[in-house]
């Protein structure tokens, strides 16, 4: 068995580069790990890889690239939610959430759509100011991403 998740990954270019630098220069100055640009659309699950590849082939085929407006920082002391930017949630961001959530067999739960920047132990994201320094330009002012949906992935 393998932790997977699903997750809504910004569509190949400037946006996603830029995205994935700051990610990797967190990670880098927090002692956390390198990760993909993602909006996480329901929580872990523990299956087989090749089971949950599919969970969200249905629901997203219809749906073509949509916007993602990212909106504002948030910290929490949570590993996975250590700095993030909020995403708007939007009827698209709802429509995959619950179809993922159903199709992993996961209950309901808060669905609070965002852009994980780091990864890092709570005593780092206790640290507010961290927020300030470590997204200039990426939360002063309201960005948004395009993006595709993609199957689950397993996570390591």
């Amino acid at each position: 068995m393998t932790s997977c998740m699903t997750w809504l990954v910004p569509a190949a270019g400037p946006e996603r580069d830029r995205l994935a630098a700051v990610i990797a220069e967190l990670a880098a100055g927090h002692g956390g790990p390198v990760f993909a640009p993602h909006v996480t659309l329901a929580g872990v699950v523990e299956a087989e890889p090749g089971a949950v590849t599919g969970v969200l082939e249905r629901p997203a085929a219809g749906m073509p690239p949509f916007e993602v407006r990212l909106t504002e920082v948030g910290h929490e002391p949570v590993f996975f939610r250590s700095l993030y930017l909020r995403a708007e949630p939007s009827v698209r961001l709802t429509v995959l959430h619950e179809a993922a959530r159903r199709a992993l067999g996961l209950g309901p739960a808060p669905y609070l759509p965002h852009l994980s920047l780091l990864y890092a132990d709570a005593r780092v994201s206790s640290r507010g100011p961290c927020a300030g320094h470590a997204t200039p330009g990426t939360a002063s002012r309201r960005r948004s991403a395009r993006s595709r949906p993609r199957p689950t992935r397993p996570r390591s």
